[in-house]
């Protein structure tokens, strides 16, 4: 027994050392990086809990996010919580929309890398309410997010001149924008170009066919990377 535990820990401090070697190397290309004086909570934590370390890094296929400030090593110990909090959290948002004025905003977003881009989509309230209202997944209650985004634009105030945020809870807005870009609705801005483009004028490529997650994606005129959200997943079938 206690040559397993100490096989344990020699592999946990190989792998923490790896960790730590990695982190001195790529830690300028993480965004939120964790500082330096807080990493002795995540070496302790990388060695006594390797295995799921390793399993997250398997799953998500990279590993800057092991270098985040906010540790995400072990959340399946508690992912009955996590769904309970973000239950209430949604009707909370269903039964108190927040306030709603002639137009929203979202951010752009990088399915790929888990982070949000620079970028801005920027919708008429009117206009996005008119698309939803067609969209079958907008019939439903607060567990959509579509549902939801639609009924917070039904409680709009064409009188406020001012831009809402769309609540990030509603995490399938990145789809929504997709959906709505491909049809001619909204405005992006370019953070590069430091300008806006009409929703006709962006680039969205087709998507690739190949084993794994697609990704659709949409450019500015100059081809600068504005959202890149997960399409179609293939899985590889074996022989």
């Amino acid at each position: 027994m206690l040559n397993v535990v100490m096989w344990y820990f020699m592999i946990g401090l190989v792998i923490t050392t790896t960790f730590l070697i990695i982190f001195s190397i790529i830690r300028r290309r993480v965004k939120n990086r964790t500082r330096v004086e807080q990493l002795i909570f995540h070496i302790i934590a990388w060695l006594i809990f390797w295995p799921v370390l390793v399993f997250q890094i398997i799953w998500f296929r990279e590993i800057k996010f092991v270098f985040s400030d906010i540790f995400r090593a072990i959340p399946y110990l508690d992912i009955d919580k996590a769904i309970k909090e973000r239950e209430i959290a949604l009707k909370a948002l269903w039964d108190s929309p927040p306030l709603c004025g002639q137009q929203v905003f979202a951010r752009g977003l990088n399915e790929a890398e888990y982070e949000y881009l620079p970028s801005t989509f920027i919708f008429d309230a009117n206009e996005l309410a008119t698309v939803l209202s067609d969209d079958r997944l907008s019939k439903g209650g607060y567990h959509s997010d579509e549902a939801s985004i639609a009924r917070w634009l039904a409680y709009r105030d064409n009188k406020l001149n001012f831009i809402a945020r769309v609540p990030q809870e509603w995490g399938r807005m990145s789809y929504v924008i997709q959906k709505v870009v491909e049809q001619g609705v909204g405005t992006a801005f370019c953070p590069i170009c430091q300008c806006c483009y009409s929703a006709r004028q962006i680039i969205k490529p087709k998507s690739t066919v190949n084993t794994g997650w697609n990704f659709n994606s949409i450019y500015c005129p100059e081809k600068h990377l504005l959202h890149h959200t997960k399409g179609i997943h293939f899985s590889r079938r074996s022989h």
